[in-house]
């Protein structure tokens, strides 16, 4: 198949349960308009965002344009004895539906994914 090896990353979250995953575009190849908020995020002097809830939506408004594929189940009601999958396109509204444990790993592996300056 022509183009850049290694497209997409998998996350394995079968902890959480039988065919959990969710599939990332590698942020390695994807152009940096993509992992950029639209949201302008100020920071502070030690580099850290002034208004944390502006961040937190411009951190799952880029992990939704990375999202390609993904088998999770809609956490926000815990009193459902069987949660609805997510569907796609992923949105900020789904994303806030994830457990943390899979958002942060989902994080994880883009911020671990990024390529390093030389």
């Amino acid at each position: 198949m022509p183009g850049y090896l290694n497209r997409f990353i998998d996350i394995d979250l079968s902890e959480y349960g039988e065919g959990c995953y969710v599939r990332i575009h590698n942020p390695k190849i994807v152009p940096q308009s993509m992992l950029e908020p639209t949201t302008r995020v100020e920071v502070d002097a030690d580099g850290k965002a002034v208004d944390r809830d502006i961040a937190a939506k411009g951190s799952d408004e880029v992990m939704c344009r990375l999202i390609k594929d993904w088998c999770v189940y809609d956490m926000s009601d815990l009193d459902v004895d069987e949660p609805p999958p997510l569907t796609l396109p992923a949105t900020p509204e789904q994303i806030a539906k994830l457990p943390i444990g899979i958002k942060l790993q989902v994080s994880k592996a883009i911020a671990d994914a990024m390529p390093s300056p030389k």
